[in-house]
């Protein structure tokens, strides 16, 4: 018997959108249906059938929008929705122009609005609204404030890239050729080396912290680096009442009085966050160390003789940042180099030299 042929199914360009729940955002997607094929996230989930042509997906604000790009090619229930090489084309956020301020500064969580995941979803809206934002490749704006000039600042500083549009000023068909069109090159920093690749959106932060310099970035960035831990105490006083120019930060932290292990920073908003992040390089040995070899390059390129990789290494983003301003508070957070090098002492101190780490970690 001849096997049947079974037809590929297309592939689809996606468009992702999302944006906090207020009245004005929930009229502009009402609107947004209207003229463009665009399901909700269930009815998605529900729905038996996958798109015939490019389709809208709404997620619901605890869905982030970075890890759906993120993890979309490896999603196997994804490429069977949509077929083999479908890609999302544009990742839309609608911003309500008259609550952003107020929500930047909302250390509330989503849950206790209704908006998470479950009750215990303790997620912040200003987490929330600064993740949307700076992973869209293009912002629609919703409200009276939308010309505003803090508005723009705020939309620029988070995510310079984004094309902007205003929806209440905006015909059905433009609106239309927004969600729909396909985009170029220049929208965005975005990855489209490849053919169906996804729109993948590289916020400011993350630039900060891969470049390799100590430069200190663009106007609105600012990126701390320094080799000495810092007082906790002193860190404490400064992050109750940090420069309100900082919109979002992001980075890790070398406390004086827990060396073994590293801390991760956040800053969303008016929303200032330290968590655990697991032991630092230098109290691995041997076999214990990276695996793959850029990465163990490029972790040698920066091991500091006495302190290995613990440092200070924290991107900042925001408005008018006077970043000499911020450099200077946080270097009086700081130990000095002789107490540093006397609090790491111990029968084994990290004073290798850079010969003797690439030795125990199998490079030489």
């Amino acid at each position: 018997m001849r096997p049947q042929h079974v037809a590929a199914k297309p592939f689809v360009a996606v468009c992702i959108l999302s944006g906090l729940p207020t009245e004005a955002v929930n009229r502009g997607f009402r609107r947004i249906r209207e003229v463009a094929q665009v399901h909700s996230f269930l009815e998605f989930v529900e729905s038996a059938s996958h798109p015939k042509s490019l389709a809208g997906v709404l997620l619901p604000p605890h869905v982030e929008t970075s890890q759906i790009v993120e993890e979309w090619e490896e999603s196997e229930y994804l490429a069977e929705r949509f077929g083999s090489g479908s890609h999302i084309e544009k990742v839309v956020t609608v911003v309500d122009s008259d609550s952003l301020l107020s929500h930047l500064r909302a250390s509330e969580t989503i849950s206790n609005r209704g908006w998470g995941k479950s009750s215990r979803d303790n997620r912040t809206i200003a987490d929330i609204l600064v993740g949307q934002i700076e992973s869209a490749t293009h912002l629609l704006i919703i409200g009276h404030s939308r010309s505003c000039e803090n508005i723009t600042q705020v939309l620029v500083a988070l995510n310079p890239g984004a094309n902007r549009l205003a929806l209440d000023q905006t015909s059905n068909a433009e609106l239309r050729e927004f969600i729909s069109s396909s985009r170029t090159a220049s929208q965005g920093r975005m990855d489209l080396s490849r053919p169906f690749a996804s729109a993948q959106v590289v916020p400011p932060w993350l630039d900060l912290l891969q470049a390799n310099s100590h430069t200190t970035g663009t106007s609105g960035q600012f990126l701390y680096r320094r080799s000495l831990p810092f007082d906790p105490v002193r860190f404490e006083e400064w992050l109750s009442n940090p420069p309100s120019q900082i919109l979002r930060g992001k980075g890790r932290i070398w406390f004086a009085h827990r060396c073994a292990e590293s801390f991760g920073y956040s800053c969303a908003g008016s929303v200032h966050r330290v968590f655990s992040a697991g032991p630092w390089w230098a109290n691995y040995r041997g076999t214990a160390w990276p695996s793959c070899e850029v990465a163990r390059d490029r972790l040698l390129a920066q091991w500091h003789p006495h302190f290995g990789d613990r440092r200070q290494e924290i991107a900042f983003i925001g408005s008018d940042l006077d970043g000499d301003q911020i450099g200077s508070e946080l270097d009086a957070c700081l130990l000095s180099e002789e107490e540093a090098i006397s609090l790491i002492s111990s029968p084994e101190p990290f004073s290798q030299t850079e010969t003797d780490v690439a030795h125990r970690a199998g490079l030489q």
